[in-house]
């Protein structure tokens, strides 16, 4: 990305000293269009900078702050539908977020538990052949 910025940024001062003007006239409208041009590299130049300022910023926002509830996890399961592992007063909740609702699934314990060991495995009581539930 820096070198395509550099590489418009030296195209747009060399290429004035190339184009030849005759007249006041088209040397004033080439002025402009030079002014235009740099300008509109700059606000390019601009955005992706902003983006980095704004990444470094919340980065810092959020080492720095002692906010009461941190998202630690979310696994989207639809589109409007996700899993969402919050920290609340060093309590880790999971929470199940709708576009209509939030509900409370479960507290989680304070041990590093898996997602997978939250599921009931299925014992072979539960799970019954088609032969037999005939």
């Amino acid at each position: 990305m820096k070198q395509v910025i550099w590489v418009v940024f030296a195209y747009v001062l060399v290429l004035p000293s190339l184009v030849s003007a005759s007249g006041i006239n088209d040397l004033m409208t080439a002025s402009s269009i030079w002014k235009m041009l740099l300008s509109l590299a700059f606000v390019i130049a601009l955005i992706p900078l902003s983006i980095l300022a704004m990444k470094k910023i919340q980065k810092v926002q959020g080492k720095l702050g002692n906010a009461p509830i941190q998202i630690l996890n979310v696994q989207a399961l639809g589109a409007k539908e996700k899993l969402v592992v919050i920290e609340v007063d060093q309590q880790k909740l999971l929470l199940g977020v709708t576009a209509q609702s939030i509900s409370l699934i479960k507290t989680l314990s304070e041990k590093k538990v898996e997602f997978s060991d939250y599921i009931a495995p299925q014992t072979q009581s539960q799970v019954q052949p088609k032969d037999a539930a005939e």
